[in-house]
């Protein structure tokens, strides 16, 4: 039986599954913090009675009190987070609740994700400046690679080339996997809260292993196709990068144009499909391998949608920047951030509405 009781600060009545009793929510009208109470007595089980723990015994517990985010759990609130990393109270935004597959529609990503948007625009460009930021810094570490590259690249041979070009590219997102972890849990969070904290940032140090085994698995199935085609088409000069003066054949271009079009079209694919990895494991104490599944399973049957409505924000972004000369598009910038976080949001089945948590707001 569900606990209601009145908000103390502004007077809404609010609603909360069973078994949430002494733990903290915030109001979905006013974002006042409080204290359910306890159960009434008509939904108090006896002291006999198994608690919501253990009538849900077969769902695996996977040690220092963590249960199994995909099965039943004691609260039916899909937002809130449960210890992390040993903690009672955590800012983490590891969630429980099951994450369902849901299918999306093209009107439905427009209209919630601009509801974020406008909602938290500060918090957005917040997220995209530290996001800016840490790239700089990955950057400034990495140029003197990008340099030996840049001096070998005339004398070294075509296939040392490749392996240095390609090592270059993967360390470089190997790195980056720590910012983009750090900054989608920080967007979790503030589609959940209205706001982060430092600590979600530290997101992508956490969980440096699963995400960067997952970064590197769908690195090599999605990107590295289409990098090893793209520098073998600029060594040969297939494009007009050539560097070793090879005049390339017209057999060659059309061979390359082929391996081109299809690469990038697998890229495509397959970063709609699996590209919402990272998400997962900011969002959920997932191995890699289980994070594949569920961003398969989330994105079949959603996958076109979105490719659809990322051509339609497309044409809108172009033509923004046709009339107010780029300046709109750079004020417009965090929106694709707001755009993917709730593509993940409403794909798992989480829908939101700005700050509005998961509890039930009724009145009378």
């Amino acid at each position: 039986m569900p606990i209601e009781f009145i908000c103390s600060t502004c007077g809404a009545k609010l609603r909360v599954p069973d078994g949430t009793g002494g733990k903290n929510v915030a109001c979905p009208k006013c974002q006042a913090v409080s204290v359910i109470p306890g159960a009434t007595s008509a939904a108090t089980p006896p002291n006999d009675s198994p608690s919501p723990k253990q009538e849900h015994s077969d769902s695996p517990d996977w040690g220092n009190g963590f249960r199994n985010p995909y099965s039943f759990s004691e609260s039916s609130n899909p937002y809130q987070a449960p210890p992390d990393f040993g903690r009672e109270d955590t800012q983490g935004i590891v969630a429980t609740g099951e994450i369902v597959p849901t299918r999306v529609y093209m009107g439905q990503l427009l209209r919630e994700s601009w509801n974020l948007f406008k909602t938290h625009y500060g918090m957005l460009w917040l997220v995209l400046l530290l996001l800016i930021g840490s790239g700089f810094i990955i950057g400034i570490g990495m140029s003197p690679l990008n340099i030996a590259i840049v001096f070998f690249q005339q004398t070294a041979p075509a296939i040392a080339l490749i392996i240095m070009q390609i090592g270059f590219a993967f360390l470089q997102n190997l790195l980056m996997t720590i910012p983009v972890a750090g900054g989608f849990a920080c967007l979790l969070s503030i589609a959940r809260t209205g706001g982060f904290s430092f600590n979600d940032f530290l997101t992508g140090f956490r969980k440096f292993v699963p995400c960067a085994t997952y970064n590197i698995l769908i690195w090599l199935i999605s990107a590295l196709p289409f990098t090893i085609v793209m520098d073998l088409a600029g060594i040969l000069g297939v494009i007009p990068t050539g560097r070793l003066g090879i005049r390339a054949t017209d057999e060659m271009i059309i061979v390359f144009g082929i391996l081109i079009v299809a690469t990038y079209l697998w890229l495509l694919f397959s970063s709609l499909r699996l590209g919402w990895g990272l998400y997962i494991i900011a969002d959920r104490n997932v191995s890699s391998a289980e994070a594949f599944r569920i961003s398969w399973d989330i994105s079949r049957g959603n996958a076109l949608t979105i490719f659809a409505t990322m051509l339609v924000l497309g044409v809108i972004f172009i033509l923004i920047a046709v009339v107010t000369l780029l300046i709109g598009v750079i004020l417009l910038a965090p929106y694709y951030h707001a755009f993917f976080t709730a593509c993940y949001l409403l794909m798992s089945g989480q829908n939101f509405q700005g700050r509005k948590t998961a509890i039930e707001l009724t009145e009378e």
